[in-house]
């Protein structure tokens, strides 16, 4: 299949960065990552505003690669930009979902990650671009309402939505080695507990129980 007009109009709506300065390169669509709301509403020429629920978000409409009705998120985090996304209207097919990730890996090269399912039984695929993660996602319930992997089917059927997430790479790392520190704490705080736990045992059994997690 030849992609190269719908290449063309998907680097429009995603990536398109004349006129920016060169020591902020595009990130999403026309803006940059670390742009105020001010920055990003300037930036955004071509698409349709709506009421933003959110100070922290401006939301736009559009029609992605000439054919997907599509919300666009810009997301701020203490005031500068970190996330944008789009936000397909209606539930799709599998079809869709491939046409998009054949579109984004034409554009971005293979993907970085291409592990099928992700815990909530959704597929999922990411590409890396400089300073930007992109990452392609089914979503197939409304948010709060996803069940566990081993309750969902293999195919992804009538009713999947889908959106495309542009992450900024670093706050994404910043945040995930947070996390990981978080995560070490607490493990060696339940470690400690558990210690102190076992030395009462040892000191008075009949007062003391320990269930293991």
């Amino acid at each position: 299949m030849n992609h190269a007009g719908i290449l063309l109009g998907l680097g429009v709506l995603i990536a398109a960065g004349e006129g920016l300065a060169a020591e902020r390169p595009p990130a999403f669509r026309q803006s940059s990552w670390g742009m105020t709301p001010a920055e990003a509403r300037k930036s955004e020429t071509r698409a349709e505003a709506i009421e933003s629920p959110s100070p922290s978000e401006l939301w736009y409409q559009d029609t992605l690669v000439g054919r997907y009705p599509v919300r666009i998120l810009y997301q701020f985090a203490q005031g500068r930009l970190v996330r944008g996304a789009y936000l397909l209207a209606g539930r799709r097919r599998p079809a869709d979902y491939d046409f998009l990730q054949s579109i984004l890996s034409e554009k971005y090269g293979g993907p970085v990650d291409e592990s099928g399912l992700n815990p909530f039984g959704e597929r999922e695929t990411t590409w890396r671009a400089g300073p930007t993660e992109i990452n392609l996602l089914e979503d197939r319930d409304s948010p709060g309402e996803r069940s566990s992997g081993a309750d969902r089917r293999e195919d992804s059927g009538p009713g999947t939505s889908l959106e495309i997430n542009y992450y900024s790479v670093a706050v994404a790392e910043k945040d995930a080695a947070v996390y990981r520190k978080e995560t070490a704490a607490n493990r060696i705080t339940d470690a400690v507990i558990h210690d102190v736990i076992e030395s009462w045992r040892q000191v008075a059994p009949g007062v003391w129980e320990w269930n293991e997690m």
